[in-house]
């Protein structure tokens, strides 16, 4: 979930190498990769004093961000394997993505790219330290602070699982992650992925991440920065097309649907 009207109530073990898929892509494609690097993460940082929107994280909840962060990476790569080999042509992208229409021709590669092959090289649990504040060190867009308000918290009111600040969202200058009770409450990876070859959709701490990572500009760039049009499985499909692919759940639906047909 993006932060919009959050904002104004706040202000008033999979590690994939992504060289392995950049080896694949065409000269356009790695163009857009290098763009994408200068705005790549660099640190990755929890909280550890409540303050200003500091929320720390207990050693408990930091494990499970550490579990989800791989298993988001393993949807990623399902979503990389599948255009790998079908392209745009697999039910599953069109059911989530749409049809590939007259100039589109690069879409494809801007997905696997930017979407997926960004996340896994981006995407880390807080391997560099803690900090007392999201502002500690000052302004910082190669650095994301992960962040976990109580239940009574305004942003986690309502059902919230988490929300992502970008860095030009909130005075903070930061990007800030922010992980509500609910987030460490999910389904295990593996229930996720039995439920939804039944049919039922029971979302994984994992598939948040994902998520949240298509919000995140330091990771898709902030030209391809998802919104949120749809949450659930039939709202999503019904999107148009232009609208599932600014869509931050219709990239992980289609990670989900093409790594179940895998598993």
């Amino acid at each position: 979930m993006e932060l919009t009207r959050s904002i104004t109530a706040i202000l008033a073990w999979y590690s994939l190498a992504v060289s392995s898929v950049v080896a694949q892509h065409g000269p356009s494609e790695r163009a857009q990769l290098a763009r994408n690097d200068k705005r790549a993460l660099t640190s990755w940082v929890a909280v550890n004093k409540k303050g200003d929107f500091a929320y720390p994280c207990s050693r408990s909840q930091l494990g499970v961000v550490t579990t989800a962060v791989e298993e988001a990476k393993i949807l990623a790569q399902a979503a990389i394997d599948s255009l790998d080999s079908q392209g745009a042509s697999s039910p599953s992208f069109e059911r989530w993505l749409g049809p590939l229409g007259q100039g589109d021709e690069t879409l494809v590669d801007q997905i696997r790219s930017l979407h997926y092959g960004a996340v896994i090289s981006n995407l880390k649990g807080p391997v560099s330290g803690t900090v007392d504040s999201v502002t500690t060190g000052g302004a910082d867009d190669e650095r994301l602070a992960y962040s976990c308000p109580s239940s009574s918290h305004h942003i986690c009111n309502g059902g919230t699982w988490a929300e992502m600040l970008n860095v030009d969202q909130g005075y903070t200058k930061a990007n800030v992650l922010f992980l509500c009770p609910k987030f460490f409450k999910e389904y295990s990876h593996r229930k996720m992925i039995s439920e939804w070859k039944k049919g039922k959709y029971k979302r994984s701490a994992g598939l948040i991440l994902l998520h949240e990572m298509q919000h995140l500009d330091a990771v898709v760039t902030r030209g391809r920065r998802c919104l949120d049009k749809a949450y659930d499985p039939d709202p999503c499909t019904r999107l148009s097309t232009s609208d599932k692919r600014i869509n931050a759940q219709s990239y992980a639906f289609f990670a989900l649907d093409v790594l179940s047909k895998q598993a």
